[in-house]
């Protein structure tokens, strides 16, 4: 359970945080993560950055899923305040919307 991973590393540890939400492509798409694991996931992710440390989400949607989580993380990663973020959403812009979305966040 990504959700939990604030127990799994100190503070201040890491370099980078990875995380592919929604499903796993090529995996069985009723399996998958939800909002209410993954924004707990990238605070705690957050909490372990190391200054200039760097948080990486693929955000998967689609038919199956909806695309709730996805909104929920973007509007996370819309409240980051400035002074401590910088926040890069990658949009493939002649895909349809449920084309993966990758994100960056790079703690200052």
């Amino acid at each position: 359970d990504h959700a939990r991973l604030g127990e799994l590393a100190a503070p201040g540890s890491a370099d980078c945080v990875l995380f592919n939400f929604g499903w796993l492509p090529g995996a069985d798409h009723e399996v998958h993560s939800t909002a209410a694991g993954s924004i707990p996931a990238l605070q705690a992710a957050l909490k372990l950055l190391k200054p200039r440390g760097i948080l990486a989400a693929v955000l998967y949607s689609g038919q199956v899923i909806g695309d709730s989580e996805k909104q929920a993380a973007l509007a996370f990663f819309r409240s980051l305040p400035l002074t401590q973020y910088t926040v890069l959403v990658c949009d493939f812009a002649n895909w349809a919307d449920t084309a993966p979305l990758p994100c960056f966040i790079l703690k200052r």
